[in-house]
């Protein structure tokens, strides 16, 4: 997901956008009366495939226009008035579009005519994100408005999301179990709507709060930080390709990044992929190659270099250590 060229982070108008929209969708999706779509997971990363992924459930609203999510295996599309759970750990990328003329947004949410407008929020850790996205280039999203909240809550709505993320009782299929239609009236849908309202709910009580004064960062580290979870699987995220995002020179976002995070970009970088590495060493059949490719690395041996100079030791000798608990998928 891309920046746009203007920062509108502070712009009160947006703000209330966003808290219309997260309103708007409540009711719908608690009564049943909006589809909630929820892929399968799909383990494994395929190297070369477009997309990225997260270590927690994103939820998408859409507002308006739609969003075409494309997965290793499948994909489904997104329209105005739906939602979409995203399950941790699947590899997607996404394509957007506006409505054909005539068509118009959820609820009377999102923007003028069909254009596209969605908004995602993602809940890990004590962390909550919470962002408007348009399109800023065509079939491009990019982060229009965003708000962040730091609060030991979050860590219980994070748990919701992955509960209602995990489909019970059925097959599944690789794109999206649920149409364009309402509630599909089972058990295991109403559970996860009622997870899904409760976290939406949170949400909003949360945004009422000022954010604290160690969340009070300059709306270009924050979205900053976002942009790399977005493309940290990504072997061409760079400073210089965050700061062309970011319409500033990377000197500026490096100083910028260093002044309030007290870490300079690249080291941020580097650790966010040894994190994601040491999470999917520990619980994770993945081979060392996928693991390698899964965070950004496109060349295993350059990985577990990295790995072995921050580690100790290489990612076999980790995972074979006792601090992975599942044995290997194979060799590096």
């Amino acid at each position: 997901m891309s920046k746009n060229p203007t920062d509108n982070l502070a712009d009160p108008a947006l703000a209330r956008e966003l808290r219309q929209a997260l309103s708007a969708a409540l009711g719908p999706l608690a009564r049943g009366d909006s589809a909630l779509l929820r892929p399968p997971t799909q383990p494994g990363w395929q190297a070369g495939a477009q997309g990225h992924y997260h270590s927690a459930p994103e939820l998408f609203l859409q507002l308006s226009g739609w969003t075409q999510f494309t997965f290793p295996q499948g994909g489904c599309r997104l329209q105005a008035g739906q939602a979409l759970l995203l399950p941790p750990h699947l590899q997607h990328a996404e394509t957007v579009g506006a409505d054909a003329p005539g068509a118009g947004g959820a609820g009377g949410a999102g923007g003028a005519g069909g254009e596209f407008r969605n908004l995602l929020v993602y809940a890990e850790g004590t962390a909550l994100s919470v962002h408007l996205a348009n399109e800023v280039q065509p079939g491009q999203p990019g982060i229009l408005h965003l708000e962040v909240r730091q609060l030991p809550v979050v860590a219980q709505m994070a748990q919701q999301l992955l509960a209602a993320s995990q489909r019970q009782g059925e097959g599944g299929s690789a794109g999206c179990s649920t149409g364009h239609g309402e509630s599909d009236g089972t058990l295991d849908d109403w559970r996860a709507r009622g997870l899904v309202s409760a976290t939406l709910a949170q949400a909003l009580q949360l945004l009422e709060q000022p954010p604290s004064e160690q969340q009070d960062e300059p709306p270009a580290v924050a979205r900053t930080r976002l942009l790399v979870k977005n493309q940290l699987g990504d072997p061409e995220l760079s400073v210089r390709g965050l700061a062309q995002q970011a319409a500033c020179s990377a000197d500026y976002l490096s100083h910028l990044f260093h002044r309030h995070s007290g870490e300079t970009l690249v080291s941020y970088i580097t650790r966010l992929r040894m994190e994601r590495a040491l999470q999917l060493l520990a619980s994770s059949r993945m081979a060392i190659k996928e693991v390698a490719w899964a965070c950004g690395y496109n060349r295993p041996g350059y990985f577990i270099q990295t790995f072995r100079r921050l580690q100790g030791q290489t990612p076999s000798a980790w995972r074979q250590s006792g601090a992975g608990r599942l044995s290997p998928a194979g060799p590096d």
